[in-house]
């Protein structure tokens, strides 16, 4: 994510000094300042917004290459020649000045940052100790510590997995260490035969993690224990939303619900899930790939992490067409998602449906952040998708 889409959605420059604030002093006992205003015998960072990066003025700037790479790439040709260009003026005296959104100042008399670049992200701070090829990924202040700890925690229990392997974890003070990949965004690859390849190899992953940890529960207790964690965020953050919003939520809560009551007594399919399954988590290199952020991984259907990545459920935007498309697929015979070790049909398509609940969970946990501002305009273009996705297929709402 961004540092411009971070800023609109929190309060960046505050949120990420107390952050970083709190990761040195308990950490290294630090004793210094720190700020996006000068301060004098600091050191000195760039920072630019749209390459989301951090970086000391005294690095080698043919280092910042492999943190920035993807912002290079753009289905035109044309304009990925143009972001290229954008992307080696934009870190390079003299337009880097320009391009700059700030500067960030920090005391390191132990040159602790030395060769370090900062990266801030939607829970987290990453840390990229480009010298030691390390990067410490400490929880931002106002977001949920255990998200971080889970990211990690789930790759130290799954050794066997493709993921970038963790070298420290400290569960108090909510920061790990891990060993530092490089590689571009499986959607940023150009090659559509080595993307398949790798997203099977993914898949194959996920599959053994799946086949590892499933077991089965009756539909019925399944959907309750979800709908009490929805009913349970919606408590959490319930002054922030505006009567509109309840008054959606309860109705698409009702609906899903109604629906699911047909198949109550069901077994049904659940395992470890990876939580956000999606190109942009593929770390791609020229020999290895790596499967990243974990933070959302948990017990949910079977079907979830295929439908994340079938359904494009991250990209708001015309969600409801695609899950009306989808639902059509199913009801004409066709067997889809067979790679996770089952077959999603028209016989078990309250899958499909279970997984918008599960799904409005976790848009529900995401924001229910206390440094996440403005929940209800955040939330609604989510719940309209869904809305009308529901009314597409004759249901009231």
């Amino acid at each position: 994510m961004k540092i411009s889409i971070l800023k609109e959605r929190e309060n960046f420059d505050e949120i990420f000094i107390k952050s970083l604030s709190r990761f040195l002093e308990t950490k290294y006992h630090w004793e210094g300042e720190l700020g996006f205003s000068f301060i004098p015998n600091t050191k000195k960072f760039i920072v630019n917004d749209l390459l989301n990066v951090l970086y000391p003025t005294s690095i080698s700037r043919d280092k910042l290459g492999p943190l920035t790479q993807e912002f290079s790439w753009h289905a035109n040709p044309i304009k990925t020649l143009l972001q290229k260009v954008y992307i080696f003026l934009a870190v390079r005296f003299p337009l880097e000045k320009v391009l700059s959104s700030s500067t960030f100042y920090l005391t390191d008399n132990d040159k602790i940052f030395d060769g370090v670049v900062i990266i801030p992200g939607n829970h987290s701070i990453r840390l990229v100790d480009t010298n030691k090829d390390i990067c410490t990924v400490i929880c931002k202040e106002g977001f949920n510590k255990s998200l971080l700890i889970k990211d990690a925690q789930v790759r130290l229990d799954n050794s066997n997995l493709n993921v970038p392997n963790i070298i420290e974890l400290n569960h108090k003070e909510g920061w790990y260490k891990e060993e530092r990949v490089i590689g571009l965004p499986l959607n940023r690859l150009d090659d559509e035969g080595v993307k398949l390849s790798i997203l099977t190899k993914c898949q194959n992953d996920l599959g053994l993690l799946y086949s590892s940890s499933l077991i089965k529960v009756q539909l019925g207790l399944f959907v309750e224990n979800v709908l009490a964690e929805i009913f349970d965020t919606i408590i959490h953050f319930e002054l922030s939303l505006d009567s509109e919003i309840k008054h959606c939520l309860q109705s698409i809560v009702g609906s899903i619900s109604s629906e699911l009551t047909k198949c109550t007594d069901d077994e049904f399919s659940v395992c470890t899930t990876h939580g956000d399954f999606q190109p942009a988590n593929v770390l791609c290199s020229d020999d290895s790939f790596w499967i990243i952020d974990w933070e959302y991984s948990q017990e949910r259907s079977l079907f979830y992490d295929a439908l994340v990545f079938e359904l494009e459920s991250r990209f708001t935007l015309d969600f409801s067409i695609r899950l009306k498309i989808f639902l059509d697929r199913l009801k004409n015979d066709e067997e889809l998602l067979s790679w996770t070790g089952n077959t999603l049909n028209k016989n078990n398509s309250h899958y499909l449906y279970t997984f918008i609940l599960e799904d409005l969970l976790l848009k529900l946990q995401e924001l229910s952040s206390d440094a996440i501002q403005d929940k209800n305009n955040k939330i609604k273009p989510y719940l309209t998708e869904i809305q009308f996705f529901l009314s597409s297929i004759n249901k009231s709402i």
